[in-house]
């Protein structure tokens, strides 16, 4: 159970890692940014998949799981920054394509997306926490 939810964890941070990647550049004003926020979530999952002989390892490898969890919010609050701002007609930033309608709404699903995954593996996080606890 625990090995298939770590899988569904990182094909969920993958897809994160792609949304980002195509949908970032046409809205979002530090993409750049966002995208190596979220790429921190893939690689410390990869990197908690595998049990390590040293201590010191384990605790570096779950030190940057927990980094991971707090820049995800991070990007959660910088694509919220830039999808609460976006008027039709109008640019974000000089790079980024023209609003329109459609892409206001894109946007806005990709936020919720964006939350949603966020709240989903932390509720999943907390309840594993307490579940090694007891």
């Amino acid at each position: 159970m625990i090995a298939q939810l770590q899988a569904a964890h990182v094909m969920v941070s993958v897809a994160t890692e792609i949304l980002v990647s195509t949908l970032a550049p046409l809205f979002i004003y530090h993409y750049i940014a966002l995208i190596a926020i979220s790429s921190v979530q893939p690689v410390s999952l990869l990197l908690m998949a595998k049990k390590y002989r040293s201590n010191a390892v384990n605790k570096m490898v779950k030190a940057l799981y927990v980094l991971s969890r707090i820049l995800q919010v991070v990007g959660l609050f910088i694509v919220m920054s830039n999808v609460f701002v976006m008027q039709p007609g109008e640019k974000n930033c000089p790079s980024c394509k023209v609003n329109t309608r459609t892409g206001i709404i894109c946007a806005y699903v990709f936020l919720l997306y964006y939350f949603f995954t966020t709240l989903l593996f932390t509720h999943i996080d907390i309840k594993n926490m307490a579940e090694h606890k007891s």
